[in-house]
């Protein structure tokens, strides 16, 4: 099974990155956010990013988590 959660907004792409909160209006998810993989196959989890008015413009670099049972855990950013 494979999880990938979003953890939290990031300050920059490189780790180790200052956490920061979500802004006002903005929603992030991760669809299937869990899911069992297969050997040999090809998986592509869709990310959507829901904002209104209310989100302040600029751009912005998340944190997700991906868990493989059994095999490792990563963070990355996107």
């Amino acid at each position: 099974m494979v999880h990938l959660p979003i953890t939290s907004r990031v300050s920059r792409y490189e780790m180790p990155s200052n956490l920061l909160p979500m802004p006002d209006g903005m929603e992030f998810s991760v669809s299937p956010a869990d899911f069992m993989a297969y050997p040999k196959e090809t998986y592509f989890p869709e990310v959507t990013v829901r904002t209104t008015a209310a989100t302040p413009p600029g751009a912005y670099v998340f944190l997700h988590r991906e868990e493989r049972e059994g095999m490792y855990y990563a963070k990355r950013v996107c």
